[in-house]
């Protein structure tokens, strides 16, 4: 554990936060708290809002990782592919 960097540990934070924030005892907790006393916000069913809330959190998430991910850099690639060559 002592190899793991600042931001691997962030985003571990981040989706688990966004794994409970979605799932029971939280979700749970949301709806018998707010939900009751708010069945609606902004005209819409305030679970329906608040699990799409979490979902768009979580697909942020996931853009911001996957830009910053190496493995999209294919740019060592490039020269062998204008030449015709293996890729192995």
């Amino acid at each position: 554990m002592k190899n793991v960097s600042k931001e691997h540990r962030f985003w571990t934070v981040y989706f688990l936060v966004c794994f409970l924030m979605s799932h029971p005892p939280i979700l749970h907790w949301f709806s018998d708290y707010y939900v009751r006393s708010h069945p609606l916000t902004f005209g819409l069913p305030s679970l329906w809002l608040w699990t799409w809330l979490w979902l768009g959190v979580v697909f942020v998430g996931f853009g911001i990782c996957a830009s910053k991910s190496q493995i999209w850099n294919t740019g060592k690639y490039d020269r062998e592919f204008a030449q015709g060559g293996d890729v192995r």
